[in-house]
């Protein structure tokens, strides 16, 4: 439903606005520090692998681990670059907009288009936040204190409780603040404790322990 959207999206937004991206893509210029930019933009996105990571106990071999994370970088990457050229018609008003996907479809002009869009943000973000509740939940129970311990069972409703409260309390602060004031601590902070860990200590236990042909 979602890409479905998406690509509806798209469709209307190249044909009605195509002179308008070819504009802001001959005469913009390339400003500010894009390379760190980037960088803390795909730290932060790595919440989504600690995400991921817990349920994929399926996948036995390397080919296997290879394929699947080749195709979902291609999954992921060609609608988000084809979203981010279409938004450029929109620029430099979008850069201010909170939540510039937002804006984009509201610009379209078609009401319907932007309700079901919205329906299915709202459904994607609960799906994002329920993995992410049950991922750290499965890291909790995953340790030898937990495990054979069907008692604390009540640990999990109140883990994912504690972290819808802390979202509400989060969520007054506003998005635009949020980001502003966390992004570049939360976005270093995922380098630090998780993706160095897994790049060095985690792929030499890879090596060293089990053979996957």
């Amino acid at each position: 439903m979602l890409y479905a959207v998406y690509i509806i999206f798209l469709v209307i937004v190249f044909t009605k606005f195509s002179d308008r991206i070819i504009e802001n893509f001959s005469h913009s210029e390339v400003k500010g520090n894009w390379p760190v930019s980037s960088l803390k933009y795909a730290f932060y996105n790595l919440a989504n692998v600690v995400g991921v990571i817990f349920c994929i106990r399926h996948i036995q071999t390397r080919r296997e681990a290879f394929s699947a994370g080749i195709l979902a970088g291609f999954i992921g990457i060609i609608p988000g670059l084809l979203l981010f050229v279409a938004m450029t018609s929109f620029y430099p008003e979008i850069l201010s907009a909170e939540i510039p996907s937002i804006l984009a479809f509201k610009k379209t002009e078609i009401e319907i288009l932007f309700i079901v869009f919205e329906i299915i943000l709202f459904g994607t973000l609960i799906e994002t936040g329920t993995a992410l509740i049950h991922s750290f939940n499965e890291r909790v129970f995953s340790s030898e204190y937990f495990r054979d311990k069907k008692k604390h069972q009540l640990i999990r409703p109140l883990i994912a409780i504690s972290f819808l409260l802390i979202a509400v309390a989060l969520s007054f602060f506003g998005i635009i603040d949020l980001i502003a004031k966390g992004y570049g601590i939360i976005s270093w902070g995922f380098l630090l404790v998780f993706l160095l860990p897994m790049a060095t200590i985690g792929v030499y236990k890879i090596f060293k322990g089990r053979d996957f042909n």
